[in-house]
């Protein structure tokens, strides 16, 4: 009886062949599970990356904008700081020499002409400073909280919006608008002091000289050297101006015509000495 039940217990066990194949049924019916769940969890991981991506990309942008709003707003309250004390000064002169104002006299009308015409610049600079102020204080308005959104909206207010429509170029007009305010109030005050006492006329006349010629060079230099670092949105302008000029049909005859005078070849030698390095420099560089 031991004997059988042995056998008969032994008999119930599977052999090796059978274990095998047992476990090798459990791998086969695993793998579709091994197989979503790596690809699950593969693909949430490149989700996670990429959202991750898009959080750090909209985070530098956002700082990348608070920075330039930031340098932005503060070169306007500078000059909406200087446009307001130049305007009150300005504004006690004409006040005191409106009076003065005769059609028969032409001295008094261009002193009266100069002068309002300076002020007229300055209240303009301090006008389109404001307006500038409101259009940056709606760029760096509050964006989405999801980041890709973020992004599109920065790729919408600044590469569509401020670049596009050439908001960093009117800002560079503040600086040029308050100059020329300041060199009309200038040429006036030289004519008034010519017309009232000339020793005192020469005096101003030799500072006010001085400082034109310092405006002048620190804005025609930058436009010849690249490597000058007195860059300046009247310097910018100066480069513009040149380079077109450059490009115009005159400078441009005595490659077509060798018939043309002696004077025209000249000028021609002078443009490519001034306008050089414009084709070898740099781009033109950003306000």
């Amino acid at each position: 009886m031991g004997s059988e039940s042995q056998t008969a217990s032994r008999s119930n066990l599977p052999d090796h062949r059978s274990f095998n194949d047992v476990r090798q049924d459990y791998r086969c019916s695993s793998r579709p599970f091994l197989e979503w769940y790596n690809s699950e969890y593969s693909e949430r991981t490149r989700q996670q990356d990429a959202d991750e991506g898009w959080r750090k990309c909209a985070r530098r942008l956002r700082e990348h904008d608070e920075d330039i709003v930031k340098a932005w707003k503060e070169e306007i309250d500078t000059l909406l700081v200087f446009a307001g004390l130049f305007s009150t000064a300005l504004t006690a002169f004409n006040v005191e020499f409106y009076s003065a104002l005769n059609p028969a006299d032409a001295t008094p009308v261009w002193i009266n002409a100069l002068w309002f015409s300076s002020l007229i610049s300055s209240l303009s600079a301090a006008s389109i400073g404001i307006i500038v102020r409101q259009w940056l204080g709606h760029f760096i308005s509050p964006t989405s909280p999801d980041p890709r959104r973020s992004v599109e909206i920065h790729c919408l207010r600044y590469d569509m919006g401020l670049i596009r429509w050439r908001v960093p170029e009117i800002l560079g007009l503040l600086p040029i608008l308050l100059l020329m305010s300041l060199v009309l109030f200038f040429v006036g005050l030289a004519v008034l002091l010519w017309a009232l006492n000339r020793t005192v006329a020469i005096i101003a006349l030799t500072l006010i000289s001085t400082l034109f010629a310092f405006l002048f060079f620190t804005t025609l230099i930058p436009a010849i050297s690249f490597d000058c670092p007195y860059k300046s949105p009247q310097a910018l302008l100066t480069y513009w101006l040149l380079r077109s000029v450059y490009h115009t049909s005159f400078f441009r005859l005595p490659e077509q015509s060798p018939r043309i005078p002696a004077i025209v070849s000249w000028s021609h030698r002078i443009a490519r000495l001034y306008t050089s390095p414009f084709a070898t420099g740099p781009t033109l560089p950003r306000i």
